[in-house]
């Protein structure tokens, strides 16, 4: 499990891909830039109630863990991939010019 808490501009910072690398289960609260795919596997934590959470979160049977890790590993390695990004941004950049 990885913790993550969100940013007050609700930034997708570098500890999202480390997560996904090192092959954790993300827990906390997705950035505001994933997509459905991305926020599938996280274990969302309520603020409010952080121990419940963690409760909650250390209570998922490992084959769940373990297809939580594969899921999230997968979106960001297809999402996130170098090649992917950069055609996104060249659309980007073609669509303002």
């Amino acid at each position: 499990f990885m913790f993550h808490c969100p940013t007050r501009a609700d930034l997708e910072l570098l500890k999202y891909g480390e997560c996904a690398y090192a092959r954790c289960v993300p827990v906390g609260r997705p950035p505001g830039s994933f997509s459905e795919r991305m926020r599938r596997p996280f274990v969302e934590f309520d603020f409010g109630d952080l121990s419940g959470s963690l409760r909650r979160a250390l209570s998922i049977p490992e084959p769940e863990v373990v297809q939580r890790s594969a899921e999230y590993y997968d979106a960001m390695a297809a999402e996130r991939n170098p090649n992917v990004l950069n055609t996104q941004l060249d659309a980007f950049l073609t669509a303002i010019v």
